[in-house]
């Protein structure tokens, strides 16, 4: 057993110091703050304790939390640290205002299919049991995982490895998904800038959500799962928020057009006659994204970046960042489409010359409604993976999110009938000479050779 303490009396005349007490390669780094919420008169002691072979003792057959999937899961749990024990005299009962931070070193190096736990003994059921409430992985290397928690516990590191179905198909589903989606957008992309035929301000709106997306796609499939590096993985979690929150600020843009142009039909070309440039909506479609994002980090910098996944912290609550402005536009939109319909289906009932234009204007408001649903619900099925139904909303969100790219280039790609026709004409150009080429090649053999003689 390896021990250490500390005596605190007056080293707590500055409130942001920190208290570093090591045992036996592991560490435990309690604040002024927590030390201060203490019951003790004047001193307070602080001890960090690791116990040899404890481990061996109370294993992860003790681990029972009904709350933590990895309890109840396919996957093999196995003990991966010595037993640690934070102690502080006169500790009061509920949790401290500011988390203690434990780093315990690992017994093996971690392995890339493993998932570590912050396991801490609750003496509440029974003899007594391990499980994850009360502290949460805060981040991890292949030789140590730091864990925070709200109180002085006893703790140890607990491994899940193995294959876990439901992951397993859910990451073949999003990976093959999301490598569809990216082609499509590719193609999309491709469409948007080539063909002169549909070249107008919806198509540059367009041209931009696709762009976006794509960014954010390859991102997420490139960069999500590096977590060894915590500065590169909150980078990526950074930038995934910025261009993820830049497509629904594009696609909330092309609502609000869609609105106006409807509203003023008679207009011949609206957004000259207004002088809405495009750079007034990229200043704002890109602007405010950055906005949130920066106020964001600059509120809960570390709310970028979790042990798993590059992402945000969905333990703190900081994924709200990103929901609540998600949820607003999505709220927004629907309202700005269903008032669009409405309008459209007043002129329509009332107005026979502009027919065409009305029914183009209708199509482009269902699409947008179509899009609606497919940006916007698949992180509304993502914030329903609770209760019994989670798993179904597990799937929902993964093959909605993962194939975004896919049903955005069939809606705006192959139901457009000008699209549909450039694509017809590129296709026998390309298919032409070389049908050209094959009967030449078929005549010249045919004809009958000729040699001279004299």
């Amino acid at each position: 057993m390896y021990i250490e303490s500390r005596v605190i009396k007056d080293e707590c005349a500055e409130e942001n110091m920190v208290f570093h007490v090591k045992a036996g390669g592991s560490e435990m780094k309690i604040g002024c703050s927590t030390v201060k919420e203490s019951e003790s008169a004047g001193t307070t002691g602080v001890a960090f304790v690791s116990f040899a072979s404890l481990e061996s003792v109370l294993d992860e057959s003790f681990f029972q939390d009904p709350q933590n999937p990895l309890a109840n899961s396919r996957r093999k749990l196995k003990m991966n640290s010595r037993v640690v024990a934070g102690i502080m005299t006169g500790v009061k009962k509920g949790g401290f205002s500011d988390p203690v931070i434990y780093t315990v070193e690992n017994i093996e190096p971690k392995q890339k299919s493993e998932r570590p736990i912050c396991a801490s003994w609750s003496a509440d059921v029974g003899g007594g049991r391990w499980t994850s409430s009360g502290c949460v992985v805060r981040k991890v290397s292949e030789t140590s995982t730091e864990c925070s928690c709200n109180r002085m516990v006893n703790l140890a590191i607990i491994m899940a490895s193995g294959p876990l179905t439901m992951e397993s198909s859910l990451y073949i589903l999003s990976h093959m998904g999301l490598i569809i989606s990216l082609l499509c957008l590719a193609v999309a992309i491709a469409t948007f800038l080539l063909c002169r035929a549909i070249r107008n301000h919806n198509t540059y709106l367009h041209l931009h959500l696709c762009v976006c997306l794509f960014l954010a796609e390859s991102l997420f499939l490139t960069g999500a799962d590096k977590t060894d590096n915590q500065t590169v993985c909150a980078l990526i979690a950074g930038f995934l928020h910025y261009l993820f929150l830049a497509c629904f600020f594009w696609m909330l843009v092309e609502a609000a057009m869609l609105f106006l142009m409807v509203r003023n039909l008679k207009v011949v070309n609206y957004f000259s006659s207004r002088n809405i440039k495009m750079l007034h909506l990229c200043v704002f479609a890109y602007g405010t994204p950055a906005l949130v994002v920066a106020v964001s980090a600059s509120v809960q910098p570390k709310g970028y970046g979790m042990h798993d996944r590059c992402w945000l912290n969905t333990e703190t609550g900081f994924v709200w960042s990103f929901l609540g402005p998600v949820c607003t536009i999505i709220m927004i939109n629907f309202i700005l489409l269903t008032w669009t319909l409405w309008i459209l289906k007043q002129k329509l009932s009332s107005v026979n010359a502009e027919v065409s234009t009305l029914k183009d204007s209708r199509l482009l408001t269902l699409k947008a409604f179509a899009q609606l649903f497919i940006l916007g619900c698949s992180w509304v099925f993502g914030i329903f993976q609770i209760g019994p139904v989670a798993s179904v909303m597990a799937y929902l969100f993964t093959v909605i999110n993962s194939l975004q790219g896919a049903f955005i280039f069939i809606i705006h790609c192959l139901l457009s009938r000008q699209v549909r026709e450039e694509y017809r004409r590129w296709f026998s150009r390309k298919t032409k000479p070389s049908s050209q080429s094959q009967t030449s090649r078929v005549f010249l053999s045919s004809m009958p050779s000729t040699s001279k003689t004299g």
